[in-house]
Parts: C-alpha cells; structure tokens; sequence
C-alpha cells in the first residue's frame, strides 16, 4: 500500500513533465476533490445493517495513455446495525479510470480498483482490516478552468469470507455529489 501512494505522489509531482496534458481538456490535469452522498448496503449486507450519509475525499493523476487515470479514494461512512449498535468503516482504495471516448465537454468514466476498508463494531469496538475491491462510473463537467461537478457511483465489496466463522462478504453502493479542482 505505501509503494501505490508513494508511486501516485510521484506521479503528481511529475505532472507537468510526463502527464500528456492538453489545453483546454481538464481531464488530464491532476485533480482532488471531495464526495458526500449516501451509502446503501446490498445483497445480504442490507439485512445487517442501514443506509447512510458518507462522504470523502480523492485525488486523480494522469498517466502516460491520456484517457486513463490512477485515482486514490478515502471515505468515512457510519452505519447503524440490527445485530451491533453500528458499523464504522474507511474504506481506502486507489483505481484506474477509463474517460469514455464521447466527444462532449461532459466526461463519463468508468472505474475498477482495490485496496483495504478498516471496520469498527460497536459496542464491542471490534475492528478489523478487509480487502475492498471497487467498480464504479462517474459523469463529471467543468464549471470553469480551475473547478469541476460531477456525479459518482462506487460499488464496494469488502471481502470477509477469509475470517473464521464469517459466511457473507459485505457490499455497498454509495451515490455522491462531487465537487473537484483541476490543479
């Protein structure tokens, strides 16, 4: 996990030299941002534990092939339970991003990544470290050189069949506003 942050703050700090950047398509620019939206549970995960508002922050660089991006997400989210008082999770992921090849000043993204979501159950205060894998798409347009609006949607799966004694793995879908700046 250090190597993928560590590769993706050189990247950022290299943009100007190796990203293909293009006047006027704020795509290729590094970009940062915040989300907040809410965060439903699926499949048999909704049976455990309510929907919520979540929100978080992310930061996107070029790479050397223009449409596509490497981003890293950050996110909170609290969910109360049936079973436990509630669910505290950040999930940390980074994921590469394809721009759809749509000619409009509207860019539509698709996204596939993976990494790591720390949990927390209450009231025990148990807390563990999952494997998360993503998949989402995301519609964005600029409102101006430096800022940008979008929509996103994130499939999480958090892997947990790898613990003793569990029998499910956990799946969200959150939907949120986003707002980004082109740096």
């Amino acid at each position: 996990m250090k190597k993928v942050i560590l590769t993706i703050i050189v990247l950022f700090m290299f943009q100007s030299v190796y990203g293909q950047r293009v006047r006027g398509d704020y795509f290729n620019r590094p970009q940062a941002g915040i989300w907040f939206g809410p965060a439903a549970p699926l499949f048999e995960t909704a049976e455990e534990v309510d929907s919520a508002l979540s929100g978080g922050a992310y930061a996107k660089v070029s790479t050397f092939y223009r449409p596509v991006k490497i981003g890293l997400d950050l996110s909170y989210q609290h969910h109360k339970s049936a079973s436990l008082t509630s669910v505290k999770m950040v999930p940390v992921y980074s994921s590469l991003q394809y721009r759809l090849p749509i000619k409009t000043p509207i860019n539509f993204v698709l996204k596939a990544g993976g990494g790591v979501t720390r949990i927390w159950m209450e009231p025990d205060m148990v807390s563990q470290w999952d494997p998360t894998f993503m998949g989402g798409f995301e519609i964005s347009f600029p409102l101006g050189k430096w800022i940008n609006v979008g929509l996103r949607t994130d499939y999480l799966m958090l892997y947990e069949k790898h613990l003793e004694g569990a029998d499910i793995n956990g799946h969200f879908f959150n939907v949120g506003l986003s707002l980004f700046f082109n740096l």
